[in-house]
């Protein structure tokens, strides 16, 4: 885990540094892509958030809204040509009776806010994938060190699904 990622403040401020920094980069790829490995949640009113390691899981207050994440893809430092991909690994948790979630709605919710902020808050070229739907689960490997989800992720962005398997 990042330490940046200890408080929105300090992980605002790295987005904003790695969009400045990717803008060389991107001028030639056109592409940027975030991945986030964070518990997913929804708050009273039922907005898609994101639980941080600092954040207290029973006072939704600390927790970031996704929306404001999503915001930071508007940085004048991704022009609207650039596409844009933020990958979320943030649906480990389907209930959780020592928080009172007794079903998790933040991947329910998240078509609505993805297709609000992209339209109305004009975010261009911007794609979310999620780890799991509504209902589903992204099952955690303490083998991997990873989720399920993000180790084949990345196994695949290193170029295995590019490989011929035996039998496949």
């Amino acid at each position: 885990l990042s330490d940046s990622w200890t408080s929105w403040q300090l992980a605002k401020e790295t987005l904003e540094k790695k969009f400045r920094d990717a803008k060389k980069r991107t001028e030639a790829s056109h592409v940027v892509v975030v991945y986030l490995s964070v518990h997913g949640i929804s708050d009273e009113s039922g907005t898609p958030c994101l639980l941080l390691p600092n954040s207290d899981p029973l006072n939704s207050e600390s927790w970031i809204p996704l929306s404001e994440v999503l915001s930071c893809f508007k940085s004048p430092d991704l022009s609207s040509s650039v596409h844009k991909l933020l990958i979320l690994d943030s649906s480990r948790m389907t209930s959780n009776w020592h928080l009172g979630v007794l079903y998790n709605t933040f991947s329910d919710h998240l078509k609505n806010l993805i297709e609000n902020v992209v339209t109305q808050d004009d975010v261009p070229g911007l794609v979310v994938l999620n780890s799991a739907g509504p209902g589903e689960m992204g099952w955690s490997s303490p083998e991997l060190s990873h989720s399920v989800f993000g180790h084949y992720l990345f196994e695949g962005l290193r170029g295995e699904a590019d490989q011929a398997k035996e039998g496949g």
